[in-house]
């Protein structure tokens, strides 16, 4: 039998509740919900972290942000890590990247890499809209429209002229070529990322007035005091109910967007007959407040909201398949290497999903940095670890008054604190975390020798070097 092929298609903020086969009362993504249909669903997956390269760089890796070093932005795993596309290629996939990657240092595997870097001067897609006449800035939100914090707005330009569609039209494109067995193809989508903003066409498919929307103002909620600070800074309590309706309505007609790419890609796999035998995965790297505790966007604090995310495995084959369990990012890896026959190195701390794969749990890693010298390397400061299951999020810090406790059956969107009436839970949790970190980290072994024999008669060792 032929080897399959890979399409794994990545959203950028995208929250686990927020496709409609999770059943989210307002969001419109029929066509993520055809897939799910013959799809597996993953209904508790979650991102390693609550930011996007740290997350990404634990299923390039297939390994925890404690292991391959990547604990924030800009912060990548090195030359030194090797990911699952390094391997996919090694073992004759045809591995090509379309959109937003965050791989640092680049290709990381892939043969051909297209718009990852939307502002760099030789981008294609800055050659695409420099050959097609477009001015402006894309992504501009119309000032007549814009709000204060966070920006939000219709955009200037249709959502069709965006890098998005531009690097989904361009994975159409090298699909409608027919690539040749097996391929690898990547598309990596930036929205639902903030700022709040859609084109019209998209933004009235959404009655504002009708919407649910996140109860923001519960005169319970305690702000965990990394929270306290962003929301302060943003000055997100000055915001009415209309402001909370109207970004709420951007980010959905953001994911309706989204997923009208990944219709793209589905219908083109039909068209071509590439469906037969290719594997379409679907994720997101994190997740977004969107008016929870009264909070937007993201920050660096590992909790539910940020972490838990959507994850859609769809088969050549084709099930209907609801995943209960807990899964993570790390592991994505093994399961498409396995899936494509490729035996896993031992270094790879995830779990094939379809075998044994499943967890009760799920760990998420962060960190707080500070600059060296005012350029891009930095330190991390206060480190965070989160703990989730079914009934318990829990938040530990290395920084005093920082680690939280939330009872989720009772408190789904964590507005109470709990850690001083629950302190046994709060060790119970925080030592399973310690077990993980410390019993689960693989070494990155070197593999020059194969026994102490060859060590000591001097295997590997250049005799020049030797007096």
């Amino acid at each position: 039998m032929a080897k399959p092929n890979f399409i794994f298609i990545v959203s950028d903020s995208l929250r686990g509740d927020c496709v409609s086969y999770a059943g989210h009362p307002d969001v419109q993504t029929p066509f993520l919900q055809e897939a799910s249909e013959r799809g597996h669903v993953f209904c508790n997956h979650h991102a390693q972290a609550p930011v996007c390269g740290p997350s990404r760089n634990s299923f390039w890796t297939g390994r925890y942000p404690h292991s391959n070093g990547s604990h924030n932005n800009l912060v990548s795993f090195g030359e030194h890590q090797r990911t699952f596309v390094d391997l996919l290629g090694e073992d004759g996939y045809d591995c090509v990247s379309f959109g937003s990657n965050h791989l640092q240092p680049e290709p990381a595997g892939f043969r051909m890499l297209v718009s990852s870097r939307n502002k760099h001067p030789r981008s294609s897609y800055r050659r695409y809209r420099a050959d097609t006449g477009l001015n402006g800035v894309p992504g501009e939100i119309d000032q007549s429209t814009a709000g204060s914090s966070p920006p939000c707005g219709l955009l200037r330009e249709e959502m069709d002229l965006l890098p998005d569609a531009y690097a989904t039209t361009r994975a159409v494109e090298h699909l409608q070529d027919r690539p040749e067995s097996p391929f690898f193809l990547y598309l990596g989508l930036h929205l639902p990322h903030p700022p709040y903003a859609a084109d019209r066409r998209h933004f009235e498919m959404y009655d504002n007035t009708r919407i649910n929307i996140a109860d923001y103002q519960d005169s319970g909620i305690q702000l965990h005091p990394k929270l306290q600070e962003v929301y302060d800074a943003a000055n997100y309590g000055a915001l009415t109910e209309d402001n909370v309706r109207i970004i709420t309505a951007h980010y959905l007609a953001m994911a309706t967007f989204v997923d009208e790419q990944v219709g793209r890609v589905l219908t083109t796999l039909r068209d071509t007959g590439l469906d037969g035998n290719t594997h379409v995965v679907f994720t997101s790297d994190h997740g977004d407040f969107c008016g929870d505790m009264g909070m937007f966007v993201k920050t660096d604090l590992p909790i539910r909201h940020l972490t838990h995310v959507p994850l859609l495995w769809v088969t050549p084959e084709g099930t209907d398949d609801r995943v209960e369990s807990f899964s993570e990012n790390v592991d994505l890896a093994p399961t498409f290497l396995q899936a494509a026959g490729i035996e896993c190195p031992y270094y790879l701390e995830g779990k094939n999903l379809f075998d044994g794969g499943h967890r009760d749990w799920a760990i998420a890693e962060s960190s707080d940095r500070e600059s060296i010298d005012g350029s891009q390397r930095y330190q991390k400061t206060t480190s965070y670890t989160s703990y989730v299951d079914r009934e318990w999020n829990y938040i530990h810090s290395t920084k005093a008054d920082h680690c939280a406790l939330y009872h989720l059956t009772q408190d789904p969107h964590c507005h109470r604190n709990v850690l001083h009436s629950f302190p046994e839970k709060a060790a119970e949790l925080r030592t399973k975390l310690l077990d993980h970190m410390l019993s689960d980290r693989i070494p990155h072994q070197d593999n020059s020798l194969a026994s102490w024999e060859e060590y000591h008669g001097g295997a590997g060792i250049d005799e020049s070097s030797w007096e």
